[in-house]
């Protein structure tokens, strides 16, 4: 019976198929036979598929995206379907087609239809103040460290990571793509107790760097505290400076800082046995790095990078008074108001004095108050390369629908 049942539909399909080149009438006729067999194919599958999502608990059923829950109401619609017709139609319970009904009336939350808004997506004035950082803070030393922390001391809780990403993205209203600068650091060394101090005074770490000025060389000293990073000395020579003038340099901050326990430097020749002699004498310790190891001084080694990109576009004076003044003013922006990834954004004036700084907060897209934020650029001591970043919030009095 089904080779015969076969047999028959082959047969009526052949002749369909040599009956519509016959005539325009046959064909017409050959194409409804052809479109209502599709039909019939098509609601036999129809059919399968209910009875198989049927068979399901209704809880184990797959749920219906929020634009197919819009396209069922559309068809409930066009065709005059009640919610019990419509429930049956798409395997679906009838209270959850009054439900959805419900919602689209506007009596309770519309993303049934919309989608909902990502619960961790951040506010567009957070996303508009990232970018507004970047533009008005262009300079290579200001990195997505450095904006995330700046906006994480205004109380907005915020990462490194999430400012490389929205960098990434075109800035709101402005075509093109802005790239954030990141930089790769050596692998940290194996810490040291010396090294990772638990309190201020504890290790002071001292180093000399040179700078150079179109054809001249200057030496530039610094000594700043391990905890805390607060740079409690910096001062240039003219030439290369002598075991006293070091000497003179830590006396000089220990009267203005107190006595540290321990006094970090190199194998430079002005820190040999009469450095050793002076310091022990104040009731300190002198401990040297390894040999060829900068790593083991490595918190003034990353002060002088900072500052020789600061001094790159900032410093062309030939006279060592000149210099001293801009040293001066570069030390007092570093401890007030730069903010160091390994202080947990905090300034080394806030880690010096232990100053506590209010909850970051976090906005999002789905809050109802909206904020709204004032970003201003301001220099320390008149100085355009020392940026001094100032974020303020104001919370929108309008209730976003």
């Amino acid at each position: 019976m089904d080779v015969a049942a076969g047999l028959i539909a082959f047969v009526a399909r052949l002749g369909r198929e040599r009956a519509a080149g016959q005539g325009k009438l046959a064909a017409l006729q050959a194409q409804l036979d052809a479109q209502d067999a599709l039909i019939r194919q098509q609601a036999v599958e129809l059919d399968m598929f209910r009875r198989r999502l049927g068979a399901l608990p209704p809880q184990e059923r797959p749920h219906f995206a929020p634009h197919d829950r819009l396209t069922i109401l559309r068809l409930m619609w066009l065709n005059g379907c009640s919610a019990k017709d419509a429930a049956k139609r798409f395997v679906l319970a009838v209270a959850t087609v009054h439900r959805w009904l419900k919602a689209w009336r506007g009596q309770t939350d519309p993303g049934l239809f919309f989608g909902q808004v990502p619960w961790n997506k951040l506010a567009d004035a957070v996303r508009s103040l990232i970018h507004d950082c970047r533009i008005q803070f262009p300079e290579p030393e200001i990195g997505t460290r450095t904006i995330a922390a700046q906006i994480a001391q205004a109380a907005i809780a915020l990462s490194r990571a999430t400012v490389q990403r929205v960098l990434r993205e075109p800035p709101p209203g402005r075509p093109g793509r802005t790239k954030s600068r990141t930089d790769v650091l050596p692998p940290a060394a194996k810490p040291h107790h010396i090294l990772k101090p638990q309190k201020i005074n504890r290790t002071w770490h001292l180093d000399l760097t040179v700078i150079r000025i179109l054809w001249f060389h200057f030496h530039v000293a610094a000594l700043l505290d391990g905890y805390s990073r607060k740079l409690l000395a910096l001062r240039v020579f003219k030439r290369t400076p002598k075991a006293h003038d070091m000497l003179a340099l830590a006396k000089t901050a220990v009267t203005s800082y107190g006595l540290p326990r321990f006094i970090v430097t190199d194998h430079g020749c002005q820190f040999h046995k009469r450095f050793t002699t002076a310091i022990k004498a104040l009731g300190s310790a002198h401990v040297r790095g390894k040999v060829r190891s900068y790593r083991f001084n490595g918190k003034a080694e990353r002060l002088f990078r900072t500052l020789k990109l600061w001094q790159r576009v900032a410093m062309f004076f030939l006279s060592a008074s000149a210099i001293q003044q801009r040293l001066d003013s570069f030390r007092g922006w570093y401890n007030a108001a730069r903010c160091h990834q390994a202080l947990k954004s905090h300034t080394p004036d806030e880690a010096w004095s232990s100053a506590a700084r209010a909850e970051p907060a976090r906005f999002h897209a789905r809050d109802r108050v909206q904020p709204a934020f004032r970003l201003r650029r301001l220099s320390h001591n008149g100085d355009p390369h020392l940026p001094i970043i100032v974020i303020q919030i104001v919370r929108a009095a309008a209730k976003v629908a």
